[in-house]
């Protein structure tokens, strides 16, 4: 107990002692020492020729496979694993169109099908035979061998076997689709993006099965802000680079805007489309499209990137951020001013601020997550 007090009294002695000397060496008050700090000039970085966005690569089409039959998943279609063995279709697998995708039993729909032949059959023997008596009577009633009501009674029986027989061959058609609907097929040539069961699960309709996707062409999505989706028209040729293949080029254009906004990041997603022969350009890989700084420009952006370390919380706004920018005075000391930023894309160590920075900024880089607003502050090298 004794050695933790001395400790504590040495700890104060010691902090009272350092501001004793640091006021004394500084001339000032301790409590106003200007904050030593780095800053990244702006103005002195070469203007952007075009802004970079974050898009991910997508199917230019794909469609859900959902079950249209109920019942216990008995087979999944195989592909031959790198081991040699086989395995289930399973997603970044390819597929032609009708090919099988997946078997769901089928028991209850084949008694279905037996029982709707038998009843065709029972009702195409009573209408062939009321189809007969329906004849005779008709010879018969024009030579007035028999009366009205025994003609009309031929002319009904006739009428309801044959409407009999028409809703058995509908029921035996409609059990064949049925059935059909136990053999699940792929209704287009792509790859496999997702599968959502594995055999033994039970499938109700409406089940997702599989995703499918088309990739003879695909997508980059990106989420452009407000002002900018306002320039980008669809047609727009744009470039980009896409990981695994950083060292092509690639040019697609713009195939849609978004009518509307995003409602969790509150951006417009933008489709760019390029063609995919030999489907080498998987959907998930990552890409950078380039937006050329005169299409920023008219959209209201001035393209400015930052050092990631100065970028810091708002502290007065939570979920957004902002840099420090010095009001340079005299003998590199001045002030620290807060400014709001609205943040685009990172770029390697750097990050595009898209609103809210002259071109012309002292942005602090260290020293930043300690200032406050209206901070003095020292430049350092």
């Amino acid at each position: 107990m004794r050695m933790q007090i001395r400790v504590a009294e040495i700890l104060r002695i010691f902090s009272l002692t350092l501001a004793f000397v640091l006021g004394c060496d500084s001339g000032e008050p301790a409590s106003t020492l200007p904050i030593p700090v780095t800053v990244f000039n702006l103005s002195e970085i070469a203007p952007m020729s075009e802004s970079r966005y974050a898009a991910i690569l997508e199917p230019d089409s794909k469609v859900q496979v959902s079950s249209q039959a109920e019942g216990l998943v008995e087979a999944i279609a195989q592909r031959e694993g790198p081991d040699g063995q086989a395995r289930d279709l399973q997603g970044g697998d390819r597929v032609t169109q009708d090919s099988l995708l997946a078997v769901i039993e089928s028991d209850s729909y084949e008694q279905r099908l037996g029982e709707s032949q038998s009843d065709l059959a029972r009702a195409r023997a009573l209408d062939a035979e009321q189809t007969a008596n329906w004849e005779r009577s008709k010879a018969l009633f024009s030579q007035q061998v028999i009366p009205q009501s025994q003609y009309d009674t031929a002319k009904a029986s006739y009428e309801s076997a044959r409407a009999d027989a028409s809703r058995a061959q509908h029921a035996v058609e409609e059990s064949q689709i049925q059935l059909g609907h136990t053999r699940v097929t792929s209704p287009l040539s792509g790859v496999v993006l997702s599968r959502g069961v594995e055999v033994g699960d039970f499938a109700h309709q409406g089940t997702t099965l599989f995703q499918i996707g088309d990739i003879r062409k695909v997508k980059a999505v990106f989420g452009a802000p407000a002002p900018l989706a306002a320039h980008l028209e669809v047609g727009m040729p744009i470039h980009m680079t896409i990981e695994s293949f950083r060292a092509e080029g690639f040019v697609g254009k713009v195939s849609q805007v978004a009518p509307q906004t995003d409602r969790r990041s509150g951006v417009f997603d933008v489709d760019v489309s390029l063609p995919n022969p030999g489907g080498r350009l998987k959907p998930g890989l990552v890409a950078e499209v380039e937006i050329p700084n005169d299409v920023m420009v008219r959209g209201g952006f001035e393209p400015i990137s930052v050092p990631l370390q100065s970028i810091v919380r708002s502290p007065e706004r939570p979920g957004e951020h902002v840099v420090f920018v010095v009001d340079i005075g005299e003998n590199d000391r001045g002030i620290a001013v807060m400014r709001q930023v609205e943040l685009g894309p990172p770029l390697g160590d750097h990050i595009l601020v898209e609103r809210g920075l002259e071109s012309d900024s002292l942005v602090v880089v260290r020293g930043s997550t300690i200032l406050t607003n209206g901070a003095a502050v020292r430049l350092i090298p």
